[in-house]
């Protein structure tokens, strides 16, 4: 995402670039080449800052990487199954004790998925010893 966000930027830029001279004849030539000479110093400080991402992404092990992505996005979702029980609950689709029960198992598998010993070498987790378990189903509206 941010390669990606800094590639977007840098198109914008190159295109706004690129179309300056409408913009150099309203603010004139002195400070259209200020305006120029900054944009291009933030091109390459971008383009630098790209270069150690990916730099750094290919000396991450793909495991390693695959692992922080499963966690981030899990996290992701039970943040918005959160969001999604406090609304059920909130419309009167849950009854509050219900909500809370299933909000409880949501922020217990959060704080599993932010200390989860399945991608840390001097560890191991399965189900069967404790670990947390999402078997929290929602009622359909």
């Amino acid at each position: 995402a941010f390669i990606e966000a800094h590639r977007l930027a840098e198109n914008k830029l190159v295109s706004y670039l690129e179309n300056s001279s409408i913009v150099s004849d309203s603010i004139g030539t002195e400070l259209h080449d200020l305006l120029r000479g900054a944009i291009q110093a933030i091109l390459g400080e971008s383009q630098v800052q790209v270069e150690k991402a990916e730099q750094l992404l290919k000396d991450i092990d793909p495991r390693d990487l695959n692992c922080i992505t499963s966690h981030y996005v899990s996290i992701i979702l039970l943040h918005r199954l959160s969001l999604r029980i406090e609304a059920s609950a909130a419309d009167g689709t849950l009854k509050e004790k219900e909500a809370q029960l299933y909000l409880n198992r949501v922020k217990r598998n959060i704080a599993h998925a932010h200390l989860c010993p399945s991608c840390h070498a001097d560890s191991s987790s399965s189900a069967a010893d404790g670990s947390v378990s999402m078997s929290t189903t929602l009622p359909a509206k």
